[in-house]
């Protein structure tokens, strides 16, 4: 690896440092600052004014209205005029849709899928909503000798599976009432086979 001055006497004042592989290990004060304005934010509700960042953060007011200003200048925080108080700006949310657009629920979610299936020795399955019931889109396998079958992309019925009941549960009217109609439909079918079989 070159040193600051090989780089310097090789390539000049222009030249870039060889990529390590890993972040630098010096931190930027100053954006640390700008970072710690930002997430104050979380601890207010609404609006926040430049002495209540400051007790909030540590950092002293002049310091904090210049670190609002460059943050207002680049859109991560709004100025508002009627009150001359500060809020998060509308950028924040395009780069958490940025985010969240590069999230992988299943990558997320793998660990999870294996913890649970090895403490409760059942398979375990990822599923989405959908219309009107949940889909599977991956699952962990149990390992004992009986074990139930998933499948990539099959539907779990809403008001027939433990998925569907937890996706109702926290689901709207809509979804509810689209769940119901699909019982009241089935109902003769259901009324048949328990009277034939009792079971």
């Amino acid at each position: 690896m070159y040193s600051p001055v090989d780089v310097h006497c090789r390539f000049g004042n222009d030249a870039r440092m060889p990529p390590t592989g890993r972040p630098a290990e010096r931190r930027l004060a100053a954006v640390e600052r700008a970072l710690r304005v930002l997430d104050a934010f979380l601890r207010v509700r609404g609006d926040a004014g430049t002495t209540e960042l400051s007790r909030l953060t540590g950092i002293n007011a002049s310091t904090v209205s210049r670190t609002l200003s460059t943050l207002v200048d680049a859109g991560y925080v709004e100025h508002v005029p009627d009150t001359g108080r500060y809020r998060l700006g509308t950028h924040l949310l395009a780069l958490s849709n940025h985010v969240l657009a590069g999230l992988d629920l299943r990558v997320l979610a793998r660990p999870h899928l294996e913890a649970l299936e090895a403490e409760v020795g059942e398979t375990a399955t990822l599923s989405l909503p959908s219309d009107p019931d949940a889909i599977t889109v991956d699952f962990v396998p149990s390992r004992e000798t009986v074990a139930s079958v998933a499948r990539i992309g099959r539907a779990s019925i809403a008001h027939a599976t433990a998925t569907g009941k937890v996706m109702l549960a926290f689901a709207g009217g809509f979804m509810i009432a689209v769940a119901l109609c699909s019982v009241r439909m089935m109902k003769p079918f259901w009324t048949t086979k328990f009277w034939r079989t009792g079971t």
